[in-house]
């Protein structure tokens, strides 16, 4: 056998080559174009593509649209075109005239819808913001500053706390809770003011009859001289209001006084009550559930809920020590709130409210009531209210 040549040969002559690299190419391509063909959306009749330099150019040409527009047809750009009447001058001799343009005549708009509503029922509840003073907020709802001072306890006027809620009546005037035997004519005469005008911001209709508990504008009204008005001031370290009784007093004086504005209940009583049930404060319940009055919570718990310790009574003259709830609240001023309202739910304390005008007379008939066991217990209340002149604080009734 012969021996292998071995002299290589190519495997396709030279000018092939190129047609099968050719081939080759295009069996290797020919996958990835049907793939993109697959994925391309079919075209429909009527859809139009636009490359994307056209996309800009038209944005673009939409843009400056009015600009083109008022420039042929020489509108005003500063004008709004609301309003505007296009006049065209007829053809002819006249046809190399500009346009004129003339604003044509608006329908004239009415006055403001005013509000239906009475005064009593336009109270606002505005949240100071920082910076915020008492003069500027007064200017701002167009009441004097007074008006602001008297519907809300402030410890310090010249320096608002940001976030504070100050409620604010739609006029200058008092606001005033509603007591037994107020009258509209008792409260015109009390607050210097106009019968009909208390008639007319409260809504009253004949025989104008006010609601127990209820809050009545006055408006272009002032406190009668002779009441101190408190500011509220931080209360005392708990544990410390022995140590400072008038710094307690004063504390204690601004709840009062919220509360006789919402409930009637002197503010002298809720004071000294105050004082005789915590001894200034220093009392576990006062300390750990903010209850000034020693107001139980067997069918009511406090806004805190309630809290259990044992109370001295005297029942058929014996002393008992039981175990009892009381109402426990998130701060003394809620314990006020509710010290007043407790008044107003319990019927057999109704009485004592007719005679809120005299504290003495208010203390004597909520002892009667039931409101504490102690035989003594007015005498020790009006006690309290001689020997501080508590009496000071009481708002007119």
């Amino acid at each position: 056998m012969n021996a292998m040549s071995s002299t290589p040969y190519s495997l396709t002559t030279r000018p092939a080559a190129p047609r099968v690299a050719r081939a080759y190419d295009a069996l290797t391509r020919a996958p990835l174009r049907a793939r993109a063909a697959a994925r391309r959306p079919p075209w429909r009749p009527g859809r139009f593509f636009l490359p994307r330099w056209a996309q800009h150019a038209a944005v673009a040409a939409l843009s400056l649209s009015p600009l083109l527009v008022a420039r042929v047809w020489d509108l005003p750009l500063t004008a709004p075109l609301a309003g505007i009447e296009l006049r065209m001058l007829p053809s002819g001799p006249a046809a190399d005239t500009p346009i004129q343009y003339a604003r044509a005549s608006l329908p004239a708009l009415g006055p403001l819808a005013e509000d239906e509503r009475p005064l009593v029922a336009r109270i606002a509840q505005y949240r100071v913001a920082p910076g915020d003073t008492l003069g500027a907020i007064a200017e701002r709802f167009g009441v004097s500053t007074d008006t602001l001072l008297w519907a809300n306890p402030l410890p310090d006027p010249d320096h608002l706390p940001a976030g504070r809620e100050l409620m604010v009546p739609p006029v200058s005037g008092v606001l005033h809770a509603v007591s037994h035997g107020d009258s509209v004519a008792l409260l015109a005469e009390r607050y210097g003011a106009q019968v009909q005008a208390i008639i007319q911001a409260n809504a009253l209709e004949e025989p104008y009859a006010l609601e127990v508990g209820a809050r009545v504008l006055v408006p272009d009204g002032h406190p009668p001289p002779g009441s101190t008005l408190a500011r509220a001031v931080p209360w005392p370290v708990p544990g410390t209001g022995p140590q400072h009784r008038q710094q307690f007093i004063e504390a204690a004086a601004a709840a009062a006084q919220e509360t006789q504005r919402r409930y009637g209940v002197p503010a002298s009583v809720a004071i000294a009550q105050a004082i005789h049930e915590t001894g200034w404060g220093t009392s576990r319940l006062a300390r750990e559930g903010n209850n000034f009055f020693g107001i139980k919570g067997r069918n009511s718990e406090g806004t805190a809920g309630v809290v259990w310790m044992s109370t001295w009574e005297v029942i058929n003259g014996v002393n008992l020590f039981p175990r009892e709830p009381f109402r426990a609240y998130n701060t003394p001023e809620e314990s006020f709130l509710d010290y007043g309202l407790f008044f107003l739910a319990n019927r057999r304390y109704h009485p004592a409210l007719a005679v809120a005008n005299d504290p003495r007379a208010f203390i004597r008939a909520i002892a009667a009531a039931g409101f504490a066991t102690d035989p003594v217990y007015a005498a020790k209340i009006i006690r309290v209210m001689d020997t501080y002149d508590l009496y000071q604080y009481d708002l007119p009734q």
